[in-house]
């Protein structure tokens, strides 16, 4: 008698018609909501936080008072020339300019805490998982001028894409459409045409920079937040090219499912007032995305974490 073949399995049916990128790229969405829960559970994780309230606070307040004092000779330039075109007109460069990079100084204030931002990383982290167990036994292992330096140095390249942007997007005749046509681009690359098409037809051409700032701000904080993890992988914190290169195809590996999770992370850091609070949160919940990476391939993780 013939043997009947069995149904598929309903799940793997139902998602085969998915591109895997946006698989990847809604289930970062998931662990962002659930890491809210994680942090809200975990007692270790809440010790740490409640520990840092009165410092983040003091932090935050002493980088607003930096900022007002780098911004007042423009402010005074402004005072002096506000009424000509020319200055309103780099007024408006200047303000879309800090819209692209709206989490530098976020980013910043990390250096400021970096030990007791270690620690509070670590906590998240199951230690009865033996992979998780192995991430926090292994110390950060760049030095602190070293991540300084690196971070300066992302902070260059972003800045130099966001100038690249606006420099292209003043030209004539081109100018207005090159923000539509790198989001198109962008998308196309990340979810396929589909997508990107119905970027193009449903975004108001006056609103086509929002997802692209959106996109290089949700990058950013993906990436800064896995920072504390990646520096634990030896073979990714030598001053070479080959771990340069390891670190890019790290991250490109995960870029889809650590853009999921920022996203969430990203409306919430841009709240005002507790923006910065949950900056803090976020980097001890990244743990959420830490350990399912660790799930997916724990011979990987173990390999990157002991060479």
């Amino acid at each position: 008698m013939e043997e009947q073949s069995s149904p598929p399995d309903s799940q793997d049916s139902a998602t085969s018609g998915i591109d895997p990128r946006l698989m990847d790229f809604l289930t970062g969405i998931v662990l962002a909501f659930k890491s809210i829960g994680g942090v809200i559970t975990n007692g270790r994780t809440w010790r740490n936080l409640v520990g840092l309230i009165i410092p983040i606070a003091l932090l935050t307040l002493v980088s607003w008072g930096v900022l007002r004092l780098i911004m007042l000779p423009f402010q005074f330039w402004m005072y002096i020339f506000g009424q000509s075109e020319y200055a309103k007109a780099w007024e408006n460069r200047a303000v879309e300019f800090a819209q692209w990079m709206p989490n530098a100084s976020l980013f910043f204030l990390r250096f400021w805490m970096w030990h007791p931002l270690d620690k509070l990383f670590l906590s998240y982290l199951n230690p009865q998982d033996h992979t998780s167990a192995i991430v926090v036994s292994q110390p950060y292992l760049i030095t602190y001028k070293d991540a300084f330096i690196s971070f300066l140095g992302r902070t260059w390249k972003r800045s130099k894409m966001a100038l690249a942007v606006l420099i292209v997007s003043a030209l004539p005749i081109i100018g207005p459409m090159t923000p539509l046509m790198i989001s198109v681009y962008l998308s196309a690359r990340a979810f396929g045409y589909p997508f990107a098409i119905a970027l193009a037809v449903l975004v108001p051409h006056k609103l086509s920079r929002t997802p692209l700032k959106t996109f290089f701000a949700v990058r950013a904080l993906s990436r800064e937040l896995l920072e504390f993890y990646v520096g634990r992988f030896p073979s990714m914190t030598r001053r070479t090219r080959e771990a340069e290169s390891a670190r890019r195809a790290w991250f490109t590996k995960q870029g889809y499912l650590a853009l999921g999770f920022a996203l969430p992370w990203f409306f919430a850091v841009e709240l005002p007032w507790i923006g910065p609070v949950l900056y803090f949160v976020a980097t001890a919940a990244v743990g959420e995305l830490v350990e399912d990476i660790n799930r997916r391939n724990p011979e990987e993780a173990q390999r990157l974490l002991a060479t």
